[in-house]
């Protein structure tokens, strides 16, 4: 196993362990870092080439040059020193390690993950503390880039190691909230439980132990020479797939997993959501890719081009903050736009399904800088909209378009039957709809427009077929049931109930089952809990809630707060507050609010946040709890809503109540920081002058944490210490 005694360091300050001595070598590495570590970049550099003709060859001088060059952006630069590094010392831990974090800042994941496995595979057992921080550094990028998997994975190795694993915790819980990943790709995991009468058990203890080893090629090897025990435990072939998963190995574990879907021992429904988790994996199984482009146009006269744009009935301004581009060091637009497929609709005529606009594009205006030409970049921009785009831009613009396109790259793409269910619908601020009206719209497009493209749309995964045709043959059940199962779980999940609606619209036209309700099993909380961790947490939003036990409702409740699951956190949180007010524990009734606030602030119930803001306060003071935190909520919805009384009021009071609270007070202006209350180095005085206006937050104000003090396990009573976090018996980091 990975030897848990080994001391770790920062991965800025590896081997440390090593050199203890106050030498020469060890005095000029600890100056480096601190002139690295003031961001004195320049003279860093400059020190490092004074200490390489002191000390040539040292592979730990080297290496602080490349953090150096990887935190300035130099990547490339740093993967060419470290590729030669790395070949002039095939084994040393420290070329390995930063040959490792070089190739994975530059994208190439997979050598990165091959380079960390053969060493692993090649140690004896024993890893460099060197190579332990540098992988721990390496789950953190890929953690970055959206690869939980393979970065879960690693996590769960080192967090065997004392030293390292809370911060190895704290990559497993990121990547298990990660809630732009699909639920179907988080809570793909390895699952070490085997059954009892499991024939391969010892030849599969053993690969779980290479695997604890991060040995991951051999455990696969492994694995794989117990296939046949499949028909036993199909979960076996579950777990090569994840394997190949975390490897980096996308086709290869799609393949194990429609093997394993195939197994005669799967219900349909799971078998339909692995297939799910294939097209998730690899969405170019679907085929028919849409492209999302970037385009540049040159234009003649940037102020002339902008009253004609403000005129035209197919484009719609969107109004923006000078500031955030300002701060990015940007010259910022003239302008930003939508570009729509049909003009905006006049006051007296009603908006139907039919006749509301939706945008194609976005478009933003440059006049002329320095080195640049006066231009409109357009964003967002479907390849099979480009020629549409052109044309209308040519009619609006005239000669002052340069027909010669400038510019264009490929952004992304997609498969189309995501692009279809991207909302772009108008809604316009002077053509007031309410929520109520705006959702039976989303509804009936999506019902309408979007079930009837999708019906028609081919898929690779089909054949080439259609739905329609494909449901007419056995042999493509399971896998139209997973476009399905895709349709509820990724790509409509955003839309709650209607994604629902629309799914079971789809399965009724098609003759499949519905989606219906899970009624909880069992009376007692054992009972309760040992269901509930039988039910995959994507189907979680389809239990009814109501029948749970108190204990099980809050076990159940922290769960999906950990996985940040948006179809049934809001369900589960509101239920916790249905209950009376003694019958589940205080931490996670306030963590109820805590949820219930911040969805319902995203989606702009501003009214229905401070009612719950309200509450909390009530309760917390009942109780004789910290209630600085709701306060932090309701600062930035005041902002929003233009109330800067209230504003003044809450600082007032956190500041007479808390400011004897160091580790409160900081984070309360932190917060004020952000929102741009006060100004850096103004702790101690705000204008009301600041808080006037128009009740416009400054730059991405209205996307920040406004609860950062308070978690789980700060709930206690005034001027007391944060107490044991309450830990949930459904999930732990492993």
């Amino acid at each position: 196993m990975i030897n848990s005694t080994q001391q770790s360091a920062n991965p800025n300050n590896q081997n440390q362990t090593n050199n203890q001595n106050n030498s020469p070598i060890d005095t000029e590495i600890e100056e480096i870092k601190k002139l690295f570590q003031a961001r004195q970049i320049n003279s860093a550099l400059t020190r490092i080439e004074e200490a390489q003709r002191k000390f040539p060859g040292n592979l730990e001088i080297i290496a602080l040059k490349l953090r150096i060059f990887r935190a300035t952006g130099n990547t490339q630069l740093a993967l060419d020193i470290a590729k030669s590094l790395v070949k002039d010392s095939p084994n040393d831990p420290i070329a390995i390690g930063e040959y490792m974090l070089s190739n994975v800042v530059n994208g190439a994941n997979k050598e990165a993950i091959d380079t960390l496995i053969k060493y692993c595979e090649s140690s004896n057992d024993e890893l460099s503390p060197y190579i332990v921080n540098s992988a721990l550094e390496l789950a953190y990028y890929l953690l970055l880039q959206g690869a939980v998997g393979t970065a879960t994975g690693i996590a769960q190795c080192l967090r065997q190691i004392e030293s390292i694993s809370d911060r190895a915790d704290n990559i497993i819980y990121s990547a298990s909230s990660a809630s732009e990943v699909p639920l179907l790709i988080r809570e793909f995991s390895f699952d070490p439980n085997y059954p009892d009468n499991f024939t391969a058990k010892k030849e599969f203890e053993h690969a779980t132990t290479l695997i604890s080893q991060m040995r991951w090629n051999e455990a696969l090897k492994s694995l794989k020479s117990i296939t046949k025990y499949a028909t036993e435990w199909a979960n076996l072939l579950r777990n090569i797939a994840v394997l190949h998963y975390w490897l980096l190995e996308p086709e290869a574990a799609c393949d194990t997993l429609k093997a394993y879907a195939a197994c005669p021992n799967i219900q349909v429904e799971d078998a339909a959501d692995i297939e799910a988790l294939r097209l998730t994996i690899n969405p170019g199984l679907l085929g028919d890719p849409t492209y999302i482009l970037f385009a540049e146009y040159k234009i003649s006269d940037a102020n002339t081009a902008l009253e004609k744009l403000l005129s035209s009935p197919y484009i719609y301004s969107l109004p923006f903050d000078q500031r955030v581009f300002v701060q990015q060091s940007q010259v910022p637009p003239k302008g930003i736009f939508k570009i729509l497929n049909r003009p905006l609709l006049l006051p007296e005529i009603e908006i139907t399904v039919d006749n509301i606009p939706s945008h194609v594009a976005i478009c933003m205006l440059f006049g002329k800088e320095t080195d640049k030409d006066a231009r409109i970049e357009i964003i967002d921009l479907p390849k099979s909209e480009q020629k549409t785009v052109e044309i209308l831009l040519k009619q609006i613009l005239g000669d002052l378009l340069v027909t010669n396109l400038s510019k264009t790259e490929t952004i992304k793409s997609h498969p189309r039957s995501y692009e279809l269910a991207i909302l772009r619908l108008l809604f316009t601020p002077n053509r007031p709809l309410s929520p109520e009206q705006q959702e039976k719209l989303i509804e009936q497009y999506l019902t309408t427009t979007f079930t009837s493209q999708w019906l028609k749309t081919t898929f690779e995964s089909l054949g080439n077929n259609t739905p329609i045709n494909a449901a007419k043959e056995p042999a493509y059940k399971i896998r139209l049931l997973g476009l399905l199962s895709l349709l509820e779980h990724d790509v409509l999940d955003v839309f709650d109930k209607i994604g629902t609606n629309v799914v079971n619209k789809l399965r009724a036209i098609l003759e499949y089952p519905l989606i219906d309700t899970i009624q909880i099993q069992g009376t007692t909380d054992e009972e309760q809990l040992q269901f509930l961790s039988g039910i995959p947490a994507w189907r979680w939003y389809r239990l009814d809630f109501k029948n749970l036990s108190d204990l099980a409702l809050a076990e159940g409740f922290q769960l999906m707060h950990v996985i940040n699951e948006s179809r049934c956190l809001p369900k589960l949180a509101q239920e916790v507050l249905n209950r009376p007010l003694t019958s589940v524990d205080l931490k996670v009734r306030m963590l109820a609010y805590d949820s219930l606030i911040k969805i319902k602030r995203q989606n702009n119930e501003l009214e229905e946040a401070l009612k719950l803001i309200d509450k909390a306060k009530n309760e917390s003071v009942l109780a004789n709890t910290i209630d600085a935190a709701w306060y932090m909520h309701e600062i930035p919805i005041r902002l929003l809503l233009n109330q800067p009384k209230y504003v003044e009021d809450a600082i007032n009071y956190v500041v007479n109540r808390y400011g004897n609270n160091e580790k409160i007070m900081r984070e309360f202006y932190s917060l004020l920081m952000q929102l741009g209350i006060i100004r850096p180095g103004n702790k101690d005085t705000f204008e009301e002058s600041d808080l006037a206006g128009e009740g416009k937050l400054p730059p991405n104000a209205s996307q920040q944490n406004s609860t950062k003090l308070w978690t789980p396990d700060n709930i206690s009573s005034d001027n007391s210490q944060p107490q044991e976090q309450t830990k949930s018996k459904l999930w732990t980091p492993d």
